[in-house]
This record gives C-alpha cells, sequence and structure tokens, in this order.
C-alpha cells in the first residue's frame, strides 16, 4: 500500500487504532485511572442480545428518559418533563456481546447508537414486530444482525460503587461501517510490532 492509501486506513473518525478485546481487558483498569472514560475502537461481531425480548422502551419525545402508561388512560407521564404524552417513541437500549478472535465484551447501545448496530432498523419497526409479530419473527430480525463483521467505537466508564474489574462497563458510542483493507493493515502493523517470547 503506498503511503496515501494507509493514511487512509488509519480510523480517521475515532483518531484511534482497533484493538483486541483480550487487550483491552489487560490494560483498561490501568487507562481508567488515567482517564476516566477511555475509549477504544473494536473490530468485531455481534454474536449475542442479552434480554431480547426486553430492548425496548417507551420514551419521552422531549427528554428521551422513560415513561410511565398512566393506569385507565391514554396517556405517558415523564416525571423528567412531568408532562403527560399521548404519543411516546419507542427507543433502544440494548445490552450486546461483541466477540473477536480473543474474547468478548458485553457493551451497552442506547438510542441512535443501537440503530447504527443494527443497520438502521429503528426501535419502531422492531417494536412493531414485537407486538405483531411471532416470537420466531422477533428472533429471525435478531439473528439478521448477528456474526457480521462490525468496527465499533467503545467507551470504559467504571462503576462508582466499586473499583474490581467486574465493576467497569462498556458503552457502544458510535458503529463504523467494516473496512476490510483497514483490518489487514491493522494485522500488519500488530504482526510487525509482535515479538516473541
Amino acid at each position: 500500500l503506498s503511503e496515501q492509501n494507509k493514511n487512509q486506513f488509519q480510523n480517521k473518525e475515532a483518531g484511534l487504532q482497533p484493538q483486541l478485546i483480550s487487550e483491552i481487558l489487560e490494560k483498561v483498569q490501568e487507562d481508567i485511572e488515567q482517564d476516566t472514560t477511555p475509549n477504544y475502537v473494536i473490530e468485531c461481531y455481534l454474536t449475542f442480545i442479552a434480554k431480547a425480548d426486553n430492548m425496548i422502551y417507551m420514551a419521552c419525545p422531549e427528554a428521551k428518559k422513560k415513561v410511565q402508561k398512566e393506569f385507565g388512560k391514554g396517556e405517558w407521564y415523564c416525571e423528567r418533563c412531568n408532562k403527560y404524552y399521548d404519543k411516546p417513541v419507542a427507543t433502544y437500549m440494548v445490552t450486546a456481546k461483541l466477540s473477536d478472535s480473543t474474547g468478548a465484551l458485553f457493551v451497552s447501545f442506547y438510542a441512535e447508537q443501537a440503530e447504527q448496530l443494527f443497520n438502521g432498523f429503528t426501535a419502531e419497526e422492531f417494536s412493531h414486530i414485537q407486538i405483531h409479530g411471532t416470537e420466531d419473527e422477533v428472533r429471525d430480525k435478531i439473528n439478521e444482525f448477528l456474526y457480521k463483521p462490525i468496527r465499533v467505537l467503545v467507551k470504559a466508564r467504571q462503576n462508582d460503587f466499586g473499583h474490581e474489574m467486574g465493576n467497569i462497563k462498556y458503552f457502544g458510542q458510535k458503529v463504523y461501517p467494516y473496512k476490510y483493507n483497514a483490518h489487514n493493515l491493522n494485522i500488519i502493523n500488530t504482526l510487525k510490532d509482535y515479538k516473541p517470547k
């Protein structure tokens, strides 16, 4: 590859080089101590959706917070806005397992980031399948997005209630189109840096 082509594959979107999940797990605690919310780029596969039957909630159209349906009424109440709404907005709240050849992470995706994960398929569209479709149709729709290569910008954050490794949570910030040329270049660079023990 020419230097110009190499520069095209340096992940300009995130300003970061892809890292293996095993590398992230080894260094994330140290990174958090230096940077409260470090970011990583992962080239991976979406391999599992946790609690798929509960990954959509009804949200306030203004604050995007969860709303409660008023008993016996056709209205929804937002505590944040202290308002009632006739029609809430279906919104994603997804816990996804991202895997590569070295390990896996459970990552939370919300709203627009989850739509990117599902290739633009909206929460409203998915909600329609959940309400009017069958369990098989819901499962088939989810399966459409599994085991396809993706590139994800992930943020790591320490939970406030503890400092053990298990208390680190990961949040999807953006899902990028997978670029095979960039992936191959990253492999070449990784092999160049590899030093046998």
